[in-house]
């Protein structure tokens, strides 16, 4: 059996309108689209951003340009038609793109890591400036810790007076099991200084990090991640700092339940009123999409589990122009495949109210494996909604 991994861009301007559509509309003239990406071997979506000219980048690890993993970088326009690609690396090294910003100069700002061969699971943050059309402006800068979870997720965000902040994991002690949450903050991209460098967790725990953000009315920085308790139960946790990495407040969102609760994104509430954070809940091997709302003290306003009679995974949330929100992740599907009924997961697009209240559920997918959404947004230029993931195919020799 041969399996390759390759990119999914979905866009929808209307979810309940796209079934209708896939036979009769041509995707290039109505902004609807599914767009796969990347090579001849495998390659895994992380991130996207939208361009001025209402295009998209996108950012991932490919395995199709060299032997070793490199990071790969794309671009599309509005209609989902590539116009560029690019992969970047060491040939000596193993690479991967996780995060990508676009700057005030239209310049592309790609956080990935590189790790040595030998140790693949352990390295450092990765920073790589591009140029709109896709040239390396500035060459592969490598940031931080040693130690990083080369593996794991990494996110970046932009701060004021041009600093930004890349969130990882990094290993206690070299080729440790357990890792903590790990914030490095730059002030200036020409010489990559680094302002503070912070690790944050328990001795007894381990911990995974989900995405960070800079919160436009106090400059804090707020971010989620996973804490876990013990081998089987874990919390969503949600950290607020200041702009020096002093923490403000530390919370675990279900510490004294007998769930297994991740958190995977976080993001500013449309109104302003708090911060809306994704994950997922498993109750008895049951899971569904938990969704927590939270003021600025981090008190938690209400919190929603959502799913099916299958489980569901949040990866992603983002805040919609209506005052609601969208979600990915992924869903088990079942379906009847040449082997026989398979379950298998699939991508999940949720869209929920201000309340969290579901509106509609759908998913996308080939069956045939582990696909997953790992970002969506509201697009700005007309409220569509861009969603980049991975999707497995399989070659069935029967």
């Amino acid at each position: 059996m041969a399996q390759k991994i390759i990119y999914l861009i979905l866009y929808l301007y209307a979810i309940w309108a796209f079934p209708a559509c896939q036979s009769d509309v041509n995707p290039d003239d109505s902004g609807l689209f599914i767009k796969f990406l990347g090579g001849a071997r495998n390659e895994t979506a992380y991130a996207l951003a939208e361009t001025a000219d209402g295009g998209f980048v996108v950012v991932g690890t490919s395995e199709s340009f060299d032997q070793n993993h490199q990071v790969y970088v794309a671009k599309v326009d509005r209609l989902g038609n590539r116009q560029w690609q690019q992969s970047w690396g060491d040939s000596s090294r193993v690479q991967g793109g996780r995060d990508i910003l676009v700057l005030d100069n239209g310049h592309l700002l790609v956080l990935g890591f590189t790790a040595p061969e030998a140790s693949p699971e352990q390295g450092q943050f990765l920073l790589l400036e591009l140029s709109a059309d896709g040239q390396v402006f500035t060459d592969g800068k490598i940031v931080g810790d040693t130690l990083l979870r080369a593996q794991a997720d990494m996110y970046l965000s932009k701060g004021q007076d041009n600093s930004f902040y890349l969130i990882g994991n990094t290993l206690r002690e070299s080729r440790a099991p357990t890792s903590d949450m790990y914030v490095v903050k730059i002030t200036d991209l020409a010489t990559h200084q680094i302002a503070f460098a912070r690790s944050y967790g328990l001795i007894n725990r381990d911990d995974q990090v989900g995405s960070i953000l800079v919160d436009s009315l106090t400059q804090d920085i707020f971010w989620c991640g996973t804490s876990n308790r013990n081998t089987t139960l874990s919390d969503m946790r949600i950290v607020r700092a200041d702009v020096f990495g002093n923490l403000r407040w530390d919370f675990a969102i279900g510490e004294n339940n007998n769930s297994t609760e991740t958190g995977a994104d976080i993001q500013v509430c449309p109104d302003n009123s708090g911060m809306i954070a994704v994950g997922t809940v498993d109750h008895d091997n049951e899971q569904d999409v938990l969704l927590v709302k939270i003021d600025r003290n981090g008190e938690v306003l209400w919190r929603r589990e959502l799913g099916g009679p299958e489980d569901q995974e949040g990866r992603s949330v983002a805040p919609t122009a209506d005052g609601g929100y969208i979600i990915t992740g992924s869903t088990v599907t079942v379906a009847e495949t040449p082997l026989g009924l398979t379950s298998t997961p699939d991508i999940l697009l949720m869209k929920v109210n201000a309340l969290g209240e579901p509106e509609w559920t759908q998913s996308f997918g080939y069956r045939n494996g582990p696909d997953v959404g790992q970002l969506v947004k509201q697009s700005g230029q007309d409220q569509g909604y861009i969603l980049v993931g991975t999707v497995w195919f399989k070659i069935i020799r029967l």
